[in-house]
Parts: structure tokens; sequence; C-alpha cells
């Protein structure tokens, strides 16, 4: 099996669906949490100069981009779509929380102390109307999928990123939820995964 070192911040973010990936399948990796003071060292050893990025084989080869290494990880314990269409829908939903990630970041960043902003304005004029847009859209694409996960009826990678997402969310911005209960039902169902409670249990309590 090739050595995995996961290279990511202190913070779950857009590298916790990666590190979820991995204790899913029971895949041994080294788990590197880099501290923001080691940053700007660690940053000239990634090819992109960013994290997530995932070393393989002692950095042999080094993969970037938060969904590039999920669904790696994910194509190898099941987590990435069953047939080509599932495949499709796991890359569509992944890409609809990218959209959502980005048109809300400013918001997310202000309240989980990343940025200094109008936290008042970008709530009027960035989480009400975006969250309340990706909320329903969201839970259109359950409901395709009787309302049990976003790209089939069995957990992906796609769920990972929008569990951990709106789980943040839901800790500064819970009346965003209103209206929409049923994605923290989503959120609970992602979480109760049975793979996945031995890590969720001891992984670091963070805003986001």
């Amino acid at each position: 099996m090739p050595d995995y070192k996961f290279y990511y911040f202190e913070v779950r973010g857009v590298g916790e669906p990666a590190r979820m990936a991995f204790h899913y399948g029971g895949i041994p990796f080294e788990d590197i949490r880099v501290p923001q003071q080691e940053w700007p060292d660690l940053k000239k050893k990634m090819p992109q100069g960013t994290v997530p990025c995932l070393f393989i084989d002692n950095g042999k080869i080094k993969l970037s981009q938060s969904s590039a290494i999920a669904l790696y990880i994910g194509r190898k314990v099941g987590l990435a779509g069953r047939t080509e269409l599932e495949m499709a829908r796991v890359e569509e939903a992944i890409a609809t929380y990218k959209d959502l990630y980005t048109k809300m970041a400013d918001y997310c960043y202000t309240m989980t102390g990343f940025k200094d902003m109008d936290k008042d304005e970008l709530y009027e004029k960035q989480a009400k109307p975006v969250s309340a847009q990706y909320f329903t859209l969201l839970s259109k694409m359950l409901k395709k999928h009787h309302n049990t996960f976003v790209a089939s009826q069995k957990p992906t990678v796609a769920d990972f990123f929008f569990a951990e997402y709106l789980s943040s969310v839901n800790g500064f911005a819970p009346e965003l939820f209103k209206g929409h209960e049923g994605l923290l039902d989503y959120v609970k169902r992602v979480h109760s995964i049975p793979q996945l409670q031995d890590y969720l249990k001891k992984r670091p309590k963070t805003a986001w």
C-alpha cells in the first residue's frame, strides 16, 4: 500500500472530506495539521503553493486540490459512485458545493475570525440570499435520492463536503436553516455513518 501524508491546516474546512474518506476506508495515513506559523516555509514545498495536498510514496507524487484528493481516496474506498452516472452526480454535487462555498466565503470567514469584514452587511447581502438559494437546491438534490444522500442512496465524498460545511454554518448562523431543517437531519445522517464514528469522536473540535 502506498505511503500517504496529508497536509492541511488545523481546521476541518475543505480538507476534512479527504480525512473522512481515509478513515471511512480504514486506509492508514499521516494527518499533518499545519500551524499557521509554519505555513510560509511549508508553502514552498507544495506544488501549487496551497493545501490540502497529498504526498504519496514519500512525496514522489503530490496531489493538490481538495476535490481531486477526496475523489482519489473516494474511488479507492467506494465513495465516488458505483456507476458512470453516479460518478457524474458526485462531481456535480462537489461543484455545487464549491459554488456555495465561494459565494458565502466572506461571510463564513468573517464569522470564524479569518477575515475582518462587516458581518451584519454580509449576512444581509450574502448569507441570507445565497443560503436560501443553495439550501433549497440541496434539499431538491436529496429528494431525488429519497432524502438519503446527495449523489445516490449511498454516501459519497460529496456528502462529506456538504455535511462539514453545513455543520459549520449551523454553528454560527443556525437561523439560516429555518425552513430547511431537513438539512440538519442530513448532517446527522452523514455523521452517523458507522465507519466514521471512531474518528468523529476523537477529531479536534474546530469552528470551521
